[in-house]
């Protein structure tokens, strides 16, 4: 048997008795003779994270990774961590894998522009560069339909989103926030290899350590002061990038 802390359930727990609550359930899924797996939505969110390792740590069972190395989750001493890059159910991972190994049609650039004001901004030189290469370039916030987004991501050519911490995360003692990576893997990344697009981002260890090559598998994208030295490669080349990170997607997921 196999029980999911997911998100939901510890964000809402109350926090009387949360301890308490948290052993009970470890001590049930003991007697169940159950395993506990939990995907933290961020490796330093350390109050949820504290109890869905108590879960695990009792009980036994994983702590999925998704958005960083198995090496910087263990940073956070987090319990049996194992990569898990593509966590959709199986019928939902065949909507989104392209089936041919060719090269994606189109024109489409989706520009990140939910979460983060800063990222927004950061994108305005790219945008221009890829106006001016013929794409047309399309922000997303987050309030399409499901279904709407989906399709929008399936049909794009070039997906951009940024890896970047949020400010908010960068608190505690200075011992803590040294271990906390340079950024986190977004799931716009790994719609967009799954999708075979060609993934721009401003590169992040996590990708390096989990196997994926800057200018290889996925386009590096220049800090925010360097754009002015930064230039969009001809279409061959990005259709390269494409189809070798969806490649590599594939083989790292086991897909």
């Amino acid at each position: 048997m196999l029980i999911v802390a997911n998100y939901d359930w510890l964000v809402r727990m109350p926090p009387k008795g949360r301890l308490i609550t948290i052993l009970r359930e470890a001590i049930l899924a003991r007697k169940l003779n159950a395993r506990i797996v939990a995907a933290p939505s961020d490796l330093w969110s350390l109050r949820l994270n504290l109890h869905a390792s108590v879960l695990i740590a009792a009980a036994g069972g994983w702590t999925l990774i998704c958005q960083n190395s198995v090496e910087q989750a263990q940073q956070f001493l987090l319990p049996n961590p194992v990569p898990a890059l593509w966590i959709w159910p199986k019928v939902e991972v065949r909507k989104w894998i392209t089936e041919e190994e060719s090269a994606k049609p189109g024109r489409l650039a989706l520009l990140a522009a939910s979460g983060d004001p800063v990222r927004k901004r950061y994108f305005l030189q790219l945008r221009n560069q890829l106006e001016d290469s013929g794409f047309e370039t399309v922000d997303t916030q987050k309030n399409l339909p499901w279904d709407d987004y989906f399709s929008l991501v399936r049909s794009a050519k070039l997906v951009a989103t940024t890896c970047w911490i949020q400010p908010i995360f960068h608190v505690g003692p200075e011992r803590f926030r040294r271990l906390i990576a340079d950024g986190h893997i977004t799931m716009r990344v790994w719609e967009g290899f799954a999708v075979g697009a060609t993934v721009l981002v401003p590169e992040v260890s996590a990708l390096r350590e989990i196997g994926f090559e800057a200018n290889k598998h996925y386009l590096n994208l220049p800090p925010a002061g360097e754009w002015d030295t930064w230039v969009l490669p001809p279409a061959e080349s990005l259709t390269a990038i494409g189809l070798a990170g969806h490649r590599r997607f594939l083989e790292l997921a086991g897909l």
